[in-house]
C-alpha cells in the first residue's frame, strides 16, 4: 500500500533563531509527553489500515478549521525554551510572535515569510513555499497529494504521529504532526533538519476559527508588539 501525503517541505527550519515548524521520521519523544501505554505489534496490513485511518481523521480535522490562534511552547535544539502566540489565517497567512526576552517574530503574508529580528531591527524574506510554513498555510489538506513523502507513522493510546518528507528533495529534513486521539487535535509539531538537529513546538490553548484582525499578516515593523 502506498501512503502519500500533500504538500511541499523544502526546509526544515524557517530561518536561524527562529521558530522551526514540525519533524523527525518518529516523534519518540513527542508520543512519549502523551504517557504512552505499550501497544501489541501489529501485523503489516493491519498498521497500514490504521495508519490510512488516522491520516484520514487528521486531515479531516485539518480541514476544519481556517484559522487557529494558540499558546506555543518551543524546545530549540540547543535545549533552550521560549514561549508565544501562534495566529494562522490560511491560505497563506501565519504570525509567531515569541514573548520577551525573545525579541523574534515570523509573518507569512500570503506569499512570503517574514523573519524579523527585533533586537536588530533585521528582516529577512524567504518564500513561503520554500519553508515548512507553506504546508501549515495551505488551503486545503490532501494528504494523498505526491508531491510530498509519507516518511513514518506511530500511535500509541493517546496520540499518533505522521511524518512527511519532501518527496524530491528528502535530504532536506523531515516533519511530523503529532495529534491527540480522542478527539483528534493537532498538539505538537517537531522539526529535524538536514544537520539533524530537532526543534519541538507543542501548543496550549487552542483556539479554531476565532476572529483575527487581518493587520497580524502584515508586517511592519514600526507596529508595537502584538
Amino acid at each position: 500500500m502506498s501512503l502519500r501525503l500533500s504538500g511541499t517541505l523544502r526546509r526544515a527550519a524557517f530561518a536561524a533563531g527562529a521558530l522551526a515548524v514540525i519533524a523527525t521520521a518518529l516523534p519518540e519523544a513527542a508520543l512519549a509527553q502523551q504517557k504512552p501505554a505499550a501497544a501489541p505489534a501489529k501485523a503489516p496490513n493491519v498498521a497500514a489500515a490504521e495508519a490510512r485511518r488516522d491520516m484520514d481523521r487528521a486531515e479531516a480535522y485539518l480541514n476544519g478549521f481556517r484559522r487557529m490562534k494558540a499558546h506555543f511552547t518551543q524546545v530549540a535544539a540547543d535545549g533552550s525554551t521560549s514561549e508565544g502566540t501562534f495566529y494562522l489565517s490560511r491560505p497563506g497567512r501565519l504570525r509567531v510572535d515569541y514573548d520577551p526576552p525573545v525579541d523574534q517574530l515570523l509573518v507569512a503574508n500570503g506569499s512570503q515569510l517574514i523573519h524579523y529580528d527585533r533586537k536588530l531591527d533585521q528582516p529577512s524574506y524567504i518564500p513561503l513555499s520554500q519553508t515548512p510554513a507553506g504546508l501549515l498555510t495551505r488551503e486545503t489538506f490532501d494528504f494523498d497529494d505526491p508531491l510530498l513523502e509519507f516518511a513514518g507513522y506511530e500511535r500509541d493510546a493517546n496520540a499518533f504521529a505522521i511524518t512527511l518528507r519532501d518527496a524530491k528533495n528528502p535530504d532536506l529534513g523531515s516533519l511530523a504532526l503529532v495529534f491527540t486521539d480522542n478527539p483528534v487535535q493537532l498538539r505538537q509539531w517537531v522539526v529535524t533538519d538536514p544537520q539533524r538537529g530537532v526543534t519541538r513546538v507543542t501548543l496550549s490553548d487552542v483556539k479554531l476559527d476565532p476572529t483575527l484582525d487581518s493587520d497580524l499578516f502584515v508586517f511592519n515593523r514600526f507596529a508595537p508588539k502584538k
